[in-house]
């Protein structure tokens, strides 16, 4: 509103020139935008708006964002001269419906996408660093990075990494009517765009990851990773009828144009070739498939739709509820599942968190793909794997791709990894032994126990408590500290030194678990699911 009053008034411009008419249709239609932002209708109350206010303020950083649905994009079509509104999209879909110089239908109006609304667009562009094997995406500080934080790859090497230059985080567009939907007009147009997914975790912390890996008795299948809060970065590089990559966007206005304008001495603008990104958060799963499970890219996307039925289906949610992409070496895919619902539906965490459920999916994706069926020949179906949601790949998959790899799934072990510091259970479980108090029997037993029965291991045995002069036998992640009591406990004074040190772990906060010889191990870990969970 200020640039087009700063021009109406400069007192340079005829009232019937066309450059006059442009400043006054934009000074009509900022002032329709600013009513939409105060809610003010003027007196139009019945009128429909896909705009809220809250919502608005809480994608701008003014109020929580909870209770409000997951924040959109928003564009700006004008109805006429003097009027217009807000449509708003999920980032992920705004980023192609409202890529650059894209056609828009809306209520029997035809748009094209003419601008991005820019804030100082020159500090505003980015770059950053993309794993090739992992999809992970590294920006910020995290992009100059050698190793990969997320699967330990050098990206000192260019062959391992891709980098990403001249990004610009999509924001609110503007649109211009171009005419109207006619009866004649049967095929709808839209721009074709090469849209790629990454994922990162915020500020690097991948503490948070929790690990488990489907096994034979002798090799990995599939490592599985559940990631709470997940960023998926979607980056727009360019439209598929182009062979260079970005959009020329000016740098001032914001103007998309479909190629880089000669450079003219009167024209005062700055264009430059930009990649729109925009990013938004979800728990995710990402499966790494193996060599020895023997897929191809081909039987890589197969699985990952049929895993992404299986669970609609054991988990009964919707088809829109549940994403799915393929991540990383498109020669050597990986999968990435995650919850596209909004908020947490609190399902692909229990992956890593029941050994069961991954064998219930596998048994459903077996009964999804029909393969005892003799008389269904086809690679897929509408009633099985296709759906409208990977038309894109309706080419590709082919149920019988994934038959034997369906069978390995379904015969192989889970174990749960609840310790990143060691490769697997077994190394956990050889590393405690070596650290256990060699003249207690107790211990050992406690140990074998656990390990025999699948249990989750200790993460540390004969660990120190901070601020107390107190070892335990063991130490669980977080703050459980267990004490395995043998025949010398039953002395009075003995029982009395465990009660005070007990007691002052207690009183930091901590919590304190005992197991005494003459108890029932079976019976007094099946007391405490929560610490002693089945792992393998």
């Amino acid at each position: 509103m200020t640039r087009a009053s700063q021009k109406i008034e400069c007192g340079t411009l005829s009232l019937g020139s066309d450059e006059y008419r442009k400043h006054k249709r934009n000074l009509d239609q900022a002032t329709r935008q600013l009513d939409l932002l105060r809610n003010d209708l003027g007196g139009r109350s019945r009128e429909l708006s896909e705009f809220y206010p809250y919502r608005y303020l809480a994608s701008e950083g003014f109020l929580p964002g909870y209770n409000f649905t997951r924040l959109p994009l928003r564009i700006f079509l004008p109805t006429n001269d003097s009027s217009g509104e807000f449509i708003s999209r999920p980032r992920s879909i705004a980023l192609r419906e409202f890529g650059p110089l894209n056609v828009i239908y809306h209520n029997g109006r035809k748009y094209r996408v003419s601008q991005l609304i820019l804030q100082d667009a020159e500090s505003a562009i980015s770059e950053a660093k993309v794993s090739k094997k992992s999809g992970y995406f590294l920006t910020g500080d995290q992009k100059d990075l050698e190793i990969c934080p997320f699967t330990g790859e050098n990206l000192g090497d260019n062959a391992n990494c891709e980098h990403l230059l001249h990004l610009l985080e999509m924001s609110e567009s503007r649109a211009e009517e171009r005419d109207r939907i006619s009866c004649e007009e049967e095929e709808r147009v839209s721009m074709g765009f090469c849209i790629q997914t990454y994922f990162s975790v915020d500020g690097g912390q991948l503490d948070c990851v929790r690990k488990a890996i489907v096994k034979t008795s002798e090799q990995a299948l599939l490592n599985l990773r559940y990631i709470p809060a997940a960023r998926l970065v979607h980056v727009n590089h360019q439209w598929r009828s182009q062979q260079t990559e970005g959009f020329p966007v000016g740098m001032i206005s914001g103007d998309w144009a479909s190629s880089m304008p000669a450079p003219d001495a009167n024209f005062k603008e700055e264009y430059k070739r930009v990649k729109l990104w925009t990013s938004n958060l979800a728990d995710s799963l990402y499966i790494e498939p193996t060599q020895p499970l023997g897929l191809k890219s081909d039987g890589v996307i197969t699985l990952q739709y049929t895993l992404k039925r299986a669970i609609e289906n054991v988990f009964q949610v919707e088809s829109n509820e549940i994403g799915v992409i393929t991540v990383g070496d498109s020669e050597s895919p990986n999968i990435l599942l995650y919850e596209a619902a909004e908020g947490s539906l609190g399902i692909l965490s229990q992956f890593v968190e029941s050994i069961d459920v991954f064998h219930q999916v596998v048994d459903q994706a077996i009964t999804i793909c029909r393969f005892e069926d003799a008389h269904y020949k086809g690679p897929a179906s509408y009633d099985d794997l296709l759906s409208y949601y990977n038309q894109r790949d309706h080419k590709i998959i082919d149920r019988h791709l994934i038959a034997g790899a369906l069978e390995k799934l379904r015969i192989c072990s889970i174990e749960i990894q609840t310790n990143t510091g060691f490769t697997d259970y077994d190394e956990q479980y050889q590393s405690l032994l070596r650290n256990l108090d060699p003249t207690s029997s107790t211990e050992r037993k406690f140990i074998d126990y656990l390990y025999n029965t699948g249990l989750r291991l200790p993460d540390a045995a004969q660990k120190r408590v901070d601020g107390l002069y107190v070892q335990p036998d063991f130490y669980y992640h977080s703050r459980i500290w267990i004490f395995c009591d043998g025949t010398p406990h039953d002395d009075p004074a003995v029982k009395a030194d465990d009660e005070n040190k007990r007691q002052a772990i207690i009183a930091m906060g901590d919590e304190v678990w005992a197991y005494y010889y003459k108890d029932n191990l079976a019976e007094t870990t099946a007391a405490r699911p929560d610490i002693f969970k089945k792992v393998r």
